[in-house]
């Protein structure tokens, strides 16, 4: 797949109307306010402010696709740029982001996830789904410079289920100690 960078970004922006309503209404924002494309908000992974009725600020950073393809996957991002082994948006630390928005223009339809859950069960599972699950490497260039990244597609409906299966335990210390072999 090649991908002209500048192009896929400004595509992302053309949904702002779209992005904007639908966290408005979930979150029963107060306000939202869009980032600037290419700014520095917008590298830490901030694309929108939601600002909340009691003045707290949330941030959104969106993944905007034209096409649905009716699978049900959301492309999580392992490589940013292969070549400098950069980390990919869905691993990277520095991301300031506390929530991801897929939005898809064809079917309107949208998917959103707390961005540190999904960060934790990525790090965790990355290795079984990328055995498991379609995985791609695009070509993207920007200004003469091309580079190389790489995602795995993976099912919705999973991410949940081991989002809930590691936010959903219990804990007794004595009890684990005695699983884990301590005494």
């Amino acid at each position: 797949m090649n991908f002209n960078f500048r192009q896929k970004n400004e595509e992302s922006r053309n949904a702002n109307n779209e992005i904007k309503q639908i966290l408005k209404n979930f979150f029963n924002a107060k306000e939202i306010i869009e980032t600037v494309s290419g700014s520095e908000e917008d590298k830490i992974g901030i694309d929108y402010w939601v600002i909340l009725q009691n003045k707290k600020r949330l941030a959104v950073d969106a993944k905007v696709r034209e096409i649905d393809y009716l699978k049900k996957d959301v492309a999580l991002e392992t490589w940013s740029i292969i070549e400098n082994k950069k980390v990919g948006w869905t691993l990277d630390s520095e991301k300031k982001t506390d929530y991801i928005i897929w939005f898809w223009k064809d079917t309107a339809s949208w998917c959103l996830f707390p961005f540190q859950l999904l960060k934790k069960v990525f790090e965790d599972k990355k290795d079984e789904w990328r055995a498991s699950y379609r995985h791609a490497i695009q070509k993207s260039d920007e200004n003469s410079q091309e580079w190389h990244s790489e995602c795995i597609f993976v099912p919705k409906e999973i991410i949940w289920q081991e989002i809930t299966k590691q936010t959903n335990q219990t804990y007794f210390p004595e009890t684990q100690k005695k699983l884990d072999g301590w005494q």
